[in-house]
């Protein structure tokens, strides 16, 4: 099971670095999936660890570093906060919000984002990329890719 959904996140991946951009009509599934985004960032820069796994299907794929990540235990921690307080972290903001792939219950999402420190100030900049599914009404993290190698997470 691990390496089917590791295999489908590569293709979805390597596939959309292929393909032109091309702009998806606003539908309902689209405008859910945005705002779906925006109140995952919301819930991260609340500093919640529990409301942002939340937005996390068990299992999931985590890919932030070269290695791949399996991650099927729910009581498990995503975040460490104060490790990241400690980049000087703040908060985070969206700079972009593109949705690549959406059907009624899969959908691609690339976030591209910055984290501010207390002083407005951008301390880095990248992007992740969402496959987000929605099993049994609800959306949720099935795979999250994260361009930025190291990024503090937990």
């Amino acid at each position: 099971m691990k390496n089917i959904i590791i295999i489908i996140a590569a293709v979805l991946l390597v596939g959309c670095s292929h393909t032109t951009k091309v702009s998806l009509a606003e539908t309902d599934t689209t405008k859910d999936l945005r705002e779906y985004v925006v109140k995952f960032l919301d819930d991260f820069n609340s500093g919640d660890p529990e409301l942002f796994k939340s937005h996390f299907h068990f299992p999931h794929t985590k890919i932030s570093t070269p290695n791949i990540e399996w991650i099927d235990d729910s009581k498990e921690s995503l975040i460490d906060y104060e490790k990241l307080r400690q980049t000087g972290w703040v908060e985070s903001i969206s700079n972009e919000i593109e949705v690549m792939y959406a059907t009624k219950d899969k959908g691609l999402v690339r976030l591209n984002f910055s984290r501010i420190d207390k002083d407005g100030n951008v301390i880095l900049t990248t992007d992740s990329i969402y496959t987000l599914t929605k099993i049994e009404g609800k959306w949720g993290i099935a795979v999250l890719f994260i361009g930025m190698n190291d990024l503090p997470l937990n």
